[in-house]
């Protein structure tokens, strides 16, 4: 539960920073200072920032999803 924890808190803070500023501009440094994190956390859980990049859409893909009834057809969603 506390890697879910972790990783959820890297994403939230992660989100906020994409509201701020490019994703270009975000660095590892940046984004384990604000989350008062080690690097070696965040390695832990992501391999970069391409990584958190990815499951984060992943997440939210899936959050949408929910919000559907998978039981129409997709067309229909």
């Amino acid at each position: 539960m506390a890697q879910k924890y972790t990783r959820n808190m890297i994403r939230n803070v992660f989100i906020e920073m994409l509201d701020e500023r490019p994703f270009d501009e975000i660095t590892v440094t940046d984004l384990v200072t604000r989350c008062e994190i080690n690097r070696k956390t965040f390695y832990y859980h992501f391999e970069d920032l391409y990584d958190l990049l990815r499951w984060t859409l992943e997440q939210e893909t899936i959050e949408v999803l929910k919000q559907f009834n998978l039981a129409v057809e997709y067309e229909e969603a």
